[in-house]
């Protein structure tokens, strides 16, 4: 038999309905069709309210929806992604902008400032990297979490200065060597895009001597690379030209040494004294010291010597 009110079977016999409890009287039910018709009847009557409720959820979800996805948290979110993205692509100048837009939306979303901090270090720009969190930890100061993020990388040690330096570096707001941090932001992203293209082969390739190799594009040269041991000097070296001139040479051996130019000159010799653990390096900004300028002479002599540019 057939429970009249919810149409499910019930066992012969049985006086109330398993499912929904309606007393199912002597005869014990109804018939199939009779209790089909019940049931389906039930389910009309019963469908109207729920149907409207669930309309006006999906309404309201859609509109709320819509605010998310539209909405300047979303947008900050997405931003970050983007930088992380571009920051893991080497792309630091394109996750810096990332970065600046989520702060335009949102002057507190500190996940902003981390990662600008996190690329001026990278970039060793560590100045720009105290400033942005000084500005970080004033923005987010009514959010302790937040806040203690901040605190941690507001460390001198993590920006590799001394006490007195890094109180500097803070409370300087010209930062007397902002023209080199940006210089050298500016060189990393040329050295970047020159990587990119070099590894997807879309430089001419040609052969200076044995263990040294050219790469050019439209009759300029882009790279050179000099592999360990030639013309004795126990290091492998790489340059890097913009516009024919020298502005970025790796040196590595046991050790390592990064340096930069400018209009034919060495403006800043990063030394690490591990190779592999570049991080532990110092800067040296132009100085007037006899091994900073044995540096900047062995590189302008070895370009001038594999066809580069032109010694100055």
């Amino acid at each position: 038999m057939y429970c009249r009110k919810c149409g499910k079977q019930a066992g012969e016999g049985t006086a109330f309905c398993p499912y929904c409890g309606e007393a199912l009287g002597a005869g014990g039910g109804t018939p199939l069709a009779a209790a089909f018709e019940s049931a389906s009847g039930n389910k009309k009557k019963k469908s109207v309210m729920p149907a409207v409720f669930l309309a006006a959820l999906l309404i309201a979800g859609g509109i709320g929806a819509a605010l998310y996805f539209t909405g300047d948290g979303y947008k900050c979110k997405k931003s970050i992604e983007q930088a992380e993205q571009y920051l893991e692509e080497g792309g630091y100048e394109e996750a810096l902008a990332c970065c600046g837009e989520a702060l335009e939306l949102d002057d507190e979303y500190a996940d902003a400032y981390l990662i600008s901090a996190d690329i001026y270090i990278e970039l060793e720009a560590y100045g720009k990297a105290a400033k942005i969190l000084e500005k970080g930890r004033k923005a987010v100061k009514d959010k302790d979490e937040l806040c203690s993020l901040l605190e941690e990388k507001f460390e001198p040690s993590k920006l590799k200065a001394s006490e007195e330096e890094y109180t500097d570096l803070v409370q300087d707001n010209g930062m007397a060597n902002a023209d080199v941090e940006d210089e050298v932001l500016r060189i990393r992203g040329i050295y970047n895009e020159i990587v990119q293209k070099r590894t997807n082969g879309q430089y001419m390739e040609s052969a200076v001597k044995d263990g040294v190799t050219m790469y050019t594009e439209n009759g300029e040269v882009q790279c050179i690379i000099a592999k360990k041991g030639v013309d004795g000097v126990p290091y492998a070296r790489y340059y890097y030209f913009e516009n024919g001139s020298l502005i970025f040479a790796y040196l590595e051996a046991g050790d390592s040494h990064r340096l930069y130019f400018n209009n034919g000159r060495l403006f800043r010799w990063r030394y690490a004294s591990d190779a592999v653990n570049f991080s532990e390096a110092d800067n040296h900004d132009n100085e007037d010291s006899e091994e900073f300028r044995e540096w900047e002479n062995l590189a302008l002599d070895d370009i001038y010597n594999y066809g580069g540019v032109c010694r100055v």
